[in-house]
């Protein structure tokens, strides 16, 4: 695989990694506590986020574009190459 495959590999991993920490740790209660003097209970749950980023750089030469993604790949704009990368993992990577 070539040094752009890695990457966006290990960045879909992460996303879908952490996708399922956030969905578990929105249940998980951190912090329960009970106050006798007014009877009052506080229930403090983890709110936590993990986000994961991954910054693919907008080739400016048409040359490097086809390059990179081939001739059958010609991206006028970055939202087509978006679109591409995103087509890609969804497809050819399973990574739904």
């Amino acid at each position: 695989t070539g040094t752009a495959v890695n990457p966006l590999l290990r960045a879909a991993y992460l996303s879908r990694r952490a996708k399922a920490v956030n969905e578990k740790s929105a249940a998980v209660v951190k912090e329960f506590s009970h106050d006798a003097n007014d009877n009052t209970t506080t229930v403090h749950y983890n709110t936590t986020q993990q986000w994961v980023t991954l910054f693919i750089p907008w080739l400016e030469l048409v040359e490097d574009r086809i390059e990179l993604y081939g001739s059958e790949n010609k991206f006028d704009t970055m939202q087509e190459q978006e679109s591409y990368i995103r087509d890609w993992l969804r497809k050819e990577a399973n990574m739904a």
